[in-house]
This record gives structure tokens, C-alpha cells and sequence, in this order.
């Protein structure tokens, strides 16, 4: 069963997408379980947040993410076995890394060690995709202004930095998109269908994106940004189509990785692939490490994650092998070839090698 998170700033259109997407996916045979918001079933229970002393604050977000790590792992889980449909996929209403954006950094790393848990736990092993739905205040502020609900509750500047501490918090995450308010609301609502469909699978299981070559960006990145680790290697007999990536923090210990098996075949475009993909336990990745290919390398690379004009780019700077030490290649993950791309100019000068199969992991991987 897919777990996908629908995020948001306010006003963003979530929940009419919500009911949009309930009805949409069934209509295609997906069988749609809906997790509800749980911040606001708690303060509807009659809790107000702003008059809470900081050691009450504390347990009230203990509170909200024990609940929905319960919500989503026993209470909804079971309802999707109870439906029990050939293609499930839960629908969570914000998720467990949407509660950081209204704490501190230091309280929110004390909610995550008093409870056993760690950023990638919460961020990446639970979700498979995230979508942030833009508010209006943002690039529609007129519109926002004449939602009378919404401008009682915060002011068009206060909801704009709502809308991006709630985007920030998923930075890191594999596979976060951002919906924006380019199109009027339902072509919103289409594309964010579209984008939905191609994380579950429908009607393929690809993956669509660009690649560029950094030529000599070596500062620091000037926009708010997570960097992860990346370990990856190919097994024997697959010719470089079977991969196996451990992604963790950059200081994180090995038990706090999330492992993947990843196949991919080529389709009969350059831009894109068949990509099927799963979570792994550790002990398998460790067994698939016997397997290696001896022909090809271990790459490892940082990558930086950041959001420049709503697109979610991926800058991977190469640590091993030590021939590609300092190669630094720039992904985006799109939702359809014809996807426009905005580059960050600050990036300096850029190629694009989408194309180029001289770029491609499994190539780069090969021992000369």
C-alpha cells in the first residue's frame, strides 16, 4: 500500500482536493483510505496552542505525533484491510514532519529522541510522496483576501511563511512535488491528480526527470536546503539495472538509513524510465551486497535537496569513486516530459546531459 502525504499552506485548496482525489481515484479502481488532519481533531477537542506554557507545548506535539503514527500505522491501516482492495493507496491529510514547522529545531529533535525516533524515519520510511499544494496567498493574494475565513485567521504575510515553513519541513524527502497556483483551481486539482497517479503507479510505474552537468558552483546553496548520503551499488547479472541505494542524514548512524531496490528499464525516450521501486530492510540490502557487480563501483555522493521556484532539485556532489570525486550533477524529477524547468542562475553555467548515457549512475559506476 502506497502512503502519500497532501500538505499545504492555508488556503491552499486541500480540502477540496481531498474530496477531488477520493472520488477520482476510485473511479480509476483505486481503493482510497483518507487520514484525517489530526492537529485539528485535538485543538477541536478544546486545546488552544498559543496559550500552552513551553512544557505543555512539549506534550501537546508528543500528543499530535504519537496520534498519527497510530492513526496511520493501526487505526487506517486497518481499515484499508478491511476494504481490502487489489490497489490501496492512504491519503494522510499533513503528515508526522508537518508538525516540525510550528516547533523549534531543538524541540522538535527532543520530541524525535524522546520518542525513538529520527528525521528519516519520519520523513522518508513513512511516505512514499508528498505533495505541497501552494497557498493562494502566496501568488494569488487577491484571491486570498476575498476567502473571509482564512484572513480572519492570518494575515496574507502570515500565511506565505506558513506556506513556506510547511514546504521546507518535507526538504529531503525522495520524492516531494509542489503544486503551485499557475493554472486557476482545477486545472490545480488535474495536475496534482496527474502527478498523484504517476507515484502509484498509473498506468506505468516511471520515472521522469532532466540531469545537468555543474560546471563550477562551489558555494553555498542560498536558498533553505537538507542535504542526505547516498550509498549505492549494482548487482551481478543485471547490467547496471538493478540498483540498491541506503539514504540516511549526513551524520546519521546505519540503523536510521532507509534502504531501496530499484529497477529500472529504458522506455523509448532519454528522459524517461520504467522505475520500479520498493522499501527494503537492512539485512537485505546487506545480503544484496554479496551480490555486487565487481565490475562496477560503490558510489557515494552527498545530495542537496532545495525548492527554486516551486521545482524540487536534487545537486549530488560525487565522494567515491575517487575518479568522480567533486563531479556535482544537478536532477529534477518531472511529472511529464513537457514539464518547463527553471534553473537557479546563482548555479553558474549549466549542461544539460538528460541525453548523454555518460552520465547515467550505472555508467559513472563502471570501472575503467
Amino acid at each position: 500500500m502506497k502512503r502519500i502525504v497532501l500538505t499545504g499552506g492555508p488556503c491552499a485548496g486541500k480540502t477540496t482536493a481531498l474530496s477531488y482525489l477520493q472520488k477520482k481515484l476510485s473511479e480509476r479502481g483505486v481503493s482510497v483510505v483518507m487520514v484525517p488532519e489530526v492537529p485539528t481533531m485535538v485543538i477541536n477537542a478544546g486545546i488552544d496552542p498559543t496559550k500552552l506554557d513551553p512544557e505543555q507545548h512539549r506534550r501537546f506535539e508528543e500528543l499530535l505525533l504519537r496520534t498519527q503514527i497510530r492513526f496511520e500505522n493501526d487505526i487506517f491501516a486497518t481499515v484499508a484491510r478491511i476494504k481490502n482492495g487489489k490497489k490501496t493507496v492512504m491519503i494522510c491529510d499533513r503528515g508526522c514532519m508537518d508538525m516540525s514547522a510550528y516547533m523549534t529545531e531543538q524541540l522538535f529533535e527532543r520530541v524525535l529522541s524522546d520518542n525513538g525516533f529520527n528525521r528519516v524515519s519520519l520523513r522518508d520510511r513513512r511516505y512514499d510522496a508528498v505533495f505541497h499544494l501552494v497557498s493562494v496567498a502566496v501568488d494569488k493574494p487577491k484571491c486570498y483576501n476575498l476567502d473571509n475565513t482564512a484572513r480572519l485567521e492570518q494575515s496574507v504575510e502570515e500565511a506565505r511563511k506558513v506556506d513556506e515553513r510547511t514546504k521546507n519541513v518535507w526538504l529531503g524527502h525522495p520524492h516531494l512535488r509542489v503544486i503551485d497556483n499557475s493554472t486557476d483551481l482545477e486545472g490545480k486539482l488535474k495536475r496534482l491528480l496527474d502527478a498523484i497517479l504517476k507515484a502509484i503507479g498509473i498506468p506505468t510505474e516511471t520515472e521522469t526527470e532532466r540531469k545537468f552537468l555543474i560546471h563550477d558552483f562551489t558555494g553555498e546553496i542560498p536558498v533553505p536546503h537538507r542535504e542526505v548520503f547516498i550509498q549505492q551499488f549494482y548487482v551481478k547479472g543485471e547490467d547496471g539495472r538493478v540498483r540498491y541505494r541506503a539514504r540516511n542524514e549526513v551524520d546519521g548512524m546505519v540503523d536510521e538509513a532507509v534502504f531501496y531496490r530499484t529497477e529500472k528499464s529504458p522506455t523509448d525516450s532519454a528522459m524517461s524510465r520504467i522505475e520500479i521501486e520498493r522499501q527494503i530492510p537492512y539485512v537485505e540490502y546487506y545480503r544484496a551486497r554479496q551480490l555486487r557487480d565487481p565490475r562496477l563501483d560503490v558510489i557515494e555522493k552527498y545530495r542537496c535537496c532545495f525548492l527554486w521556484h516551486n521545482q524540487y532539485f536534487e545537486l549530488d556532489s560525487f565522494i567515491k569513486p575517487e575518479r568522480h570525486r567533486g563531479l556535482k550533477m544537478l536532477e529534477i524529477e518531472l511529472t511529464a516530459e513537457t514539464d518547463p524547468v527553471s534553473l537557479p542562475g546563482w548555479l553558474g553555467k549549466v549542461t544539460e546531459v538528460t541525453e548523454d548515457p555518460r552520465f547515467r549512475n550505472s555508467h559513472l559506476a563502471k570501472r575503467p
